[in-house]
């Protein structure tokens, strides 16, 4: 590598290199940091954090009711979730229809039956 040193005071400054061993070095030092994330995120996973395939976050994405995408990944019924959380199947049909309000206490109940976090349950508008 070819590199010419600007000094200040004696000491080192600067150092300049040519723009393709700086390009290179930019490459190198990428890579590296997606390895390192690579390496915790397969840490994290290890550990036991839950991962998600790419359907349910499609799915998601797409705008489906979050409460119904995660009650069926769960493998949950409207029956099951209903009783997990004190309403009826036809509450959980209001819920999953988006014909019914939910409120704070009922998305804690439902977070936990659904065992993901509030947020997870409640759809950004982007209007």
């Amino acid at each position: 590598m070819t590199t010419q040193v600007i000094e200040k005071d004696a000491r080192p400054e600067y150092a300049v290199v040519p723009w393709n061993e700086f390009q290179a070095l930019r490459e190198r030092a990428a890579m590296v940091e997606e390895v390192q994330e690579a390496c915790v995120a397969s840490q994290r996973i290890d550990a036991g954090e839950e991962t998600y395939p790419d359907a349910l976050a499609g799915r998601l994405l797409d705008g489906e009711n979050p409460v119904h995408v995660w009650r069926e990944y769960r493998d949950l019924s409207e029956q099951a979730l209903a009783e997990a959380v004190g309403l009826t199947v036809a509450e959980i049909g209001e819920i999953e229809a988006e014909e019914r309000e939910v409120s704070v206490t009922l998305l804690k109940l439902l977070s936990e039956a659904l065992d993901v976090e509030r947020e997870d349950l409640v759809r950004c508008s982007n209007e």
